[in-house]
């Protein structure tokens, strides 16, 4: 038997993201690190959205050049307000819920037909 040393205990290794009622797109630590999503790497993030399939892709980038929104970089997380590109397409969800991503050719792609509404500490 060939035993190997978990080192990484309380890090987030699910892939996740978020959006909240105010528009802003939330990628977990998770994310950032399935990804390699960095301050580096990840200051601003171009927006697609695909209305037929219900997605939106992202692509971060490292430059502001054109229509970009501005990354911030949090402890265990990264966010950017996507406000209004969900307000233009009225995909502005009632309720903050968590999302599928997937990566396919450099654009991460947030599945809004995964929306699962996340619960909040009065509802448990």
């Amino acid at each position: 038997m060939t035993f190997e040393r978990f080192e990484r205990i309380g890090g987030i290794f699910k892939i996740k993201a978020s959006v909240s009622t105010k528009g802003v797109i939330s990628l977990n630590q998770g994310a950032c690190n399935a990804y390699k999503l960095s301050p580096a790497n990840a200051k601003f993030v171009e927006l697609y959205y695909d209305k037929d399939e219900k997605l939106i892709g992202m692509k971060f980038v490292i430059e502001e050049n054109g229509s970009v929104a501005t990354v911030r970089h949090r402890k265990s997380s990264l966010d950017f307000s996507a406000k209004s590109m969900m307000d233009f397409y009225g995909i502005q969800p009632s309720k903050t819920s968590l999302y599928e991503l997937k990566n396919e050719n450099g654009m991460i792609i947030l599945d809004l037909k995964t929306a699962v509404e996340r619960k909040t500490k009065k509802e448990d």
